[in-house]
């Protein structure tokens, strides 16, 4: 009976151990870095990026924001990579080193001093603007938005009502004004803007859900190991039959999980 005991914590924790290695987050983020520096090395820099986000939301590290930021400068995106390697200095600090962080310091003020800026203004507050598809808020907004020198498209609208789009061309650390003259909202957008943030919440909603359903599956996978663990440690006698069973439960835990992240409805929006 004893020996039982011990088969059944060793298969649990096998499981357990077997579960782990598969959906260990920094082998994940290796495998994502390793295919991302190849893609980039062959001048792929935009399948390069998507695989070095994938890295970084694997397992968060700084070192990954680096190359985040590169591959954005490479493909001409300097927005969005003065963030990121604003990013790295911030979260490496004293473990980046200095000659690194001088060469960094010096590719961010570079990038700043090639941006545009476009201040954007409206006859009417609430009014919504997107740059480039891109939300950048609500009118009044509190600053200029920093674009990259060249042709942007600007749009204006309420929530539920036909967009006015602009294009405009912007040139280096060039500050550009655009108006925007929009009649009030009517009833019926007004009505859409409703209808729009009852289906936001929902999705926030539904997010929160499947992300309560992740982490209540992995408690059981947890729980079932140190269960067996327990017993072995403390004698308990057990049969044959009740290792399978926990052996089948840790292992439905991790086939229910799965099917439900598969068939749960994807959040949208975004």
């Amino acid at each position: 009976m004893r020996r039982s005991v011990s088969n059944l914590a060793v298969i649990c924790l096998l499981l357990s151990a077997r579960l782990g290695r598969a959906h260990d987050p920094r082998e994940v983020a290796g495998e994502h870095f390793a295919r991302g520096f190849s893609l980039a090395s062959h001048g792929d820099f935009e399948a390069a990026l998507r695989e070095f986000n994938d890295a970084y939301a694997a397992s968060p590290h700084f070192s990954v924001l680096y190359n985040i930021g590169q591959a954005q400068v490479a493909l001409g995106r300097p927005v969005n990579a003065i963030e990121t390697l604003t990013r790295y200095l911030d979260e490496g600090g004293d473990e980046i080193p200095p000659a690194r962080q001088r060469q960094v310091a010096t590719q961010i003020a570079a990038l700043e001093a090639a941006l545009g800026h476009l201040a954007i203004r409206t006859d009417q507050p609430g009014v919504r603007i997107l740059v480039d598809g891109r939300n950048v808020g609500r009118t009044p907004l509190p600053r200029s938005i920093d674009v990259a020198a060249g042709q942007h498209e600007v749009s204006a609208s309420y929530d539920g009502s036909k967009a006015t789009t602009r294009a405009v061309t912007i040139g280096q650390a060039e500050l550009r004004i655009l108006e925007f003259h929009l009649p009030p909202p009517t009833a019926e957008s007004a009505a859409a803007a409703a209808r729009q943030a009852v289906l936001e919440a929902s999705i926030a909603a539904e997010n929160a859900r499947k992300a309560a359903a992740a982490a209540d599956a992995a408690l059981r996978v947890v729980a079932l190991t140190q269960a067996a663990a327990r017993a072995a440690a403390s004698g308990r006698t057990s049969s044959t039959a009740a290792a399978r069973a926990a052996t089948a439960a840790a292992e439905s835990v991790a086939v229910e999980e799965t099917a439900r992240g598969r068939a749960a409805p994807a959040g949208g929006g975004r």
